[in-house]
């Protein structure tokens, strides 16, 4: 093989490992995301990866095959800005709602100018990008929550299938 080929080979190879922009499809690849995090007991894994403009990444897979949810910029619903999602008759359905007390609306405002929910096997994956200027949060300790149910819908209550935490950003 020649020289120049061997180069670009390494060059691709590298580019996916370091530092490579997450593709929002609904497929969490290794490597992908600059971090990840179990969640919710280990029912999933929480990806997240900056952009290189202050916008961010996230991606959350989970086990099971109703909704999951992940919220940002509180460590509780009331004030999160929730990213929540399921696919139903294999047509995905992904929704932005604001936290408000101990239950959630759909804003119009949306944030995610990427966004998408796929089924992969038993799991969802819910993942969407957020530019710089629509973060719900600010500084580089980002405080979540995280969720998810059985039923494929919008509204179910999670039950003990809920988290919450801090991550930090690079």
């Amino acid at each position: 093989m020649n020289r120049v080929l061997r180069a670009l080979i390494l060059s691709a190879f590298v580019g996916v490992a370091v530092g490579a922009t997450p593709l929002v499809d609904g497929k969490i690849e290794k490597g992908e995301y600059a971090s990840s995090k179990s969640v919710l007991d280990g029912a999933s894994t929480l990806y997240y990866s900056s952009d290189g403009s202050g916008g961010l990444f996230v991606a959350l897979e989970t086990k099971t095959l109703g909704w999951a949810g992940i919220g940002l910029g509180s460590r509780r619903m009331d004030g999160a800005r929730i990213y929540m999602g399921f696919v139903k008759d294999q047509t995905p359905v992904f929704s932005e709602q604001l936290g408000s007390g101990h239950r959630h609306n759909p804003v119009k405002d949306k944030t995610a100018d990427k966004s998408i929910v796929a089924q992969n096997g038993s799991q969802n994956v819910l993942e969407f990008h957020l530019p710089a200027d629509k973060l719900p949060f600010k500084g580089k300790a980002v405080n979540y929550i995280a969720a998810f149910a059985a039923a494929s819908d919008l509204s179910s209550y999670h039950e003990d299938n809920f988290d919450s935490g801090t991550f930090t950003l690079p």
